[in-house]
């Protein structure tokens, strides 16, 4: 009996610790609880009155514990560790809790002994108490009842949630490689238009340069006011003569001179 009231007190401790991580974290490597991270329905499942977790909304009633079910999970869950406390100290032989918990049932019984069992001996003048204590029958209707539809309709929350986060990650991630690519074109764009523009420039700056070492002195006056014109800014007209572009203005070309 001392060893079965040590295994219920240490598993009654882990999930207290399992809950108080999961809602406020800080234990067993959570960091932030769900009460800080819910994007569902969570928090006003665990806090608000009413029992969702029930198929009847409207009926929160509870014969053994009147109201304890109208509060939410999270004050069903402490009404439920409570009872389990008082009935540990009440039938436990010890009659009190220990200062150190005896773990001694979580010891390896070896390989020869996983198919033996130890007999158990029941009280048959206590059985009574299953049906008559109000603890014990609380506690044991929640192995079917509000504790076990509770915790699953919280399981159901966090799934529906982790599935929304993932959905939510997924399409940020596809954006962000929509961004990615985009820039990458943009820039691609940038430095191949850039690249023409100077490579159009450098074209023209060599054509000037041509130009102007082309032994224009030798051509008829016709022919150099057609190639000075055509490399003229002012070239902007179908004939050739732009505004401020004139053949009046390019003197004429000297001819050579013949000795008799």
């Amino acid at each position: 009996a001392e060893g079965n009231a040590a295994a219920l007190r240490f598993y009654l401790r882990e999930l207290v610790d399992a809950d108080y991580a999961i809602r406020l974290g800080g234990k067993k490597g959570i960091s932030v609880g769900s009460d800080f991270r819910s994007i569902g329905g969570h928090n006003r499942a665990m806090y608000k009155q009413g029992c969702p977790w029930r198929a009847n909304t409207s009926d929160c009633s509870t014969p053994e514990r009147e109201g304890v079910a109208s509060n939410g999970i999270n004050f069903l869950f402490g009404t439920f560790v409570k009872a389990v406390e008082t009935v540990l100290l009440r039938y436990d032989p010890t009659k009190s809790v220990p200062d150190v918990m005896d773990l001694s049932f979580q010891e390896d019984q070896g390989v020869d002994n996983i198919q033996e069992w130890n007999p158990v001996n029941v009280d048959k003048a206590k059985l009574a108490l299953l049906d008559t204590d109000r603890e014990v029958k609380w506690i044991l209707g929640n192995f079917d009842g509000d504790m076990n539809k509770a915790f699953g309709m919280v399981l159901t929350l966090f799934h529906d949630e982790s599935v929304e986060i993932i959905v939510q990650v997924h399409l940020e991630t596809r954006l962000l490689f929509a961004v990615y690519i985009m820039s990458i074109i943009g820039m691609l764009y940038i430095l191949l238009f850039r690249r023409t523009c100077n490579s159009s420039m450098a074209q023209a700056t060599r054509s000037r340069e041509f130009v102007i070492m082309m032994p224009i002195y030798i051509l008829t006056n016709e022919d150099a006011n057609m190639v000075i014109q055509f490399y003229s800014p002012d070239h902007d007209t179908e004939d050739g003569k732009g505004e401020g572009s004139s053949h009046d203005q390019y003197p004429p070309t000297p001819k050579a001179q013949t000795s008799e």
